[in-house]
């Protein structure tokens, strides 16, 4: 993770108009991928889907890191819905300060926590924790093992990670594939035998708890032709910042082109450490 990255961030946030969120209550800072929801299939994608797919499997009461956590939508969630505490750390000062003030705003200030943070280096505390989520923010790292080893001596020993994230499904050397990595500060992003690896590189044990591919719901090659082309034109004219949040969207449109064309999965995985009891041992899931 570096500045880039973070500045990123911090592009893409301040290009988000924030009067929805000022003037919303807490779902307003969802910042994830717009899902269809399985409980109301015929319901327009909503992007406070994951936040309820995730709610499932955290603990009533439990410690919560959100390594990743933008505006910090899915702790808000959390604390509501499943009396959660917790902290949660983003590399974008801009999206830090929106949460600390929206959490203040409502009355959640002295059960969760925001900072300005890498993950991958800066103090976690105070730990340890029940859960840690990591939603769409691992396939910035370019060492994902040495990522999840770090947050794994964060949990307790009974702790579960949950991992939301795009796989890759079909053929990297494709340029579809190229750009859309390239544009969003990818360095790696990997398939599911990968995964496996990745996991137990860095100690722990995991399953697929839920293929959310069939929610996602990219628009059409008729739709996303001109938008990517569009969008293309419009980076050569772009000052450094601009370009920044318009290469966020572009990046977006490359990875809809992907899921039309079956190249990528979005998964969310369930893991524990390996020295650690396996959560829910009863339930089935779909193992790595």
């Amino acid at each position: 993770m570096n500045g880039e990255l973070a500045a990123f961030y911090d592009a893409l946030s301040r290009r988000l108009t924030s009067e929805g969120r000022r003037e919303g209550g807490a779902e307003a800072f969802a910042m994830h991928r717009a899902l269809r929801d399985p409980a109301n299939p015929a319901a327009p994608p909503d992007v406070t889907v994951l936040n309820r797919l995730v709610a499932a499997a955290v603990p009533e009461g439990a410690r919560v890191l959100d390594a990743g956590c933008g505006w910090g939508g899915t702790l808000f969630h959390l604390a509501r819905t499943r009396n959660a505490t917790g902290l949660g750390v983003t590399l974008s000062g801009v999206q830090a300060r929106e949460a600390r003030a929206a959490a203040a705003r409502f009355g959640l200030g002295g059960r969760i926590e925001f900072r300005r943070a890498d993950f991958t280096r800066d103090p976690l505390g105070p730990g340890p924790y029940d859960v840690i989520i990591a939603l769409e923010a691992m396939i910035h790292c370019p060492d994902k093992a040495a990522a999840l080893a770090r947050l794994r001596r964060w949990l307790t020993p009974a702790g579960r990670m949950l991992i939301v994230d795009d796989v890759a499904a079909g053929d990297r050397r494709r340029r579809d594939f190229r750009r859309f990595a390239h544009l969003w500060r990818a360095p790696r992003v990997p398939g599911v035998g990968e995964w496996r690896r990745i996991f137990a590189a860095a100690g722990l044990r995991a399953r697929i708890r839920a293929d959310l591919t069939p929610l996602v719901v990219p628009r059409t090659e008729e739709e996303l032709a001109p938008l990517i082309a569009a969008s293309e034109t419009s980076l050569r004219a772009q000052e450094p910042e601009l370009r920044r949040a318009e290469e966020a969207f572009l990046g977006g449109y490359y990875l809809e082109r992907l899921y039309r064309r079956g190249a990528m999965r979005y998964l969310m995985f369930e893991a524990w450490r390996a020295d650690g009891p396996e959560p829910d041992p009863n339930r089935r899931a779909a193992g790595l």
